[in-house]
């Protein structure tokens, strides 16, 4: 009974998530995803991964931008170490992503979506290794 109600409160979420995201579509002068049903062309991949900055927990992105018929509005990018990952959205072609591990290797990806939900190939991953940092927690007091 509880899995069902889980299910319905992801579905109310996911509706008042297109909800906001058609009207701030339509606010920003972009088709709404329900308005570009008949949309089926993917978005180009976007281009390769350029790191802006970083430090020892956290890293700046940077990929040239995709293309698209109607228009690109997100990109997801997921960071993976061993068999952890995480994924942001962002609606620009950067991100800064924090909480990080120092002297980790994470392979970054990135990949467009459009206004009907069609979605890019990943660009070529990034393989990166963050600097190395303080990683140890401190003793226990005396």
């Amino acid at each position: 009974m509880r899995d069902h109600r889980s299910r319905k409160i992801r579905s109310k979420a996911a509706a008042l998530a297109a909800y906001a995201l058609a009207v701030t579509l339509i606010a920003a002068g972009a088709t709404p995803a329900h308005a570009a049903a008949d949309d089926t062309e993917r978005p180009t991949a976007p281009g390769p991964i350029t790191v802006v900055a970083i430090d020892t927990t956290s890293v700046e992105l940077t990929w040239a931008a995709s293309t698209d018929n109607v228009g690109v509005v997100r990109y997801p990018v997921g960071a993976r170490f061993e068999d952890f990952g995480a994924q942001y959205l962002t609606d620009t072609n950067s991100i800064r992503i924090f909480d990080l591990r120092p002297s980790r290797t994470y392979t970054i990806s990135v990949w467009a979506l459009d206004a009907a939900g069609n979605s890019s190939v990943s660009n070529p991953t990034l393989r990166l290794t963050m600097p190395p940092g303080d990683d140890q927690p401190p003793s226990a007091p005396g």
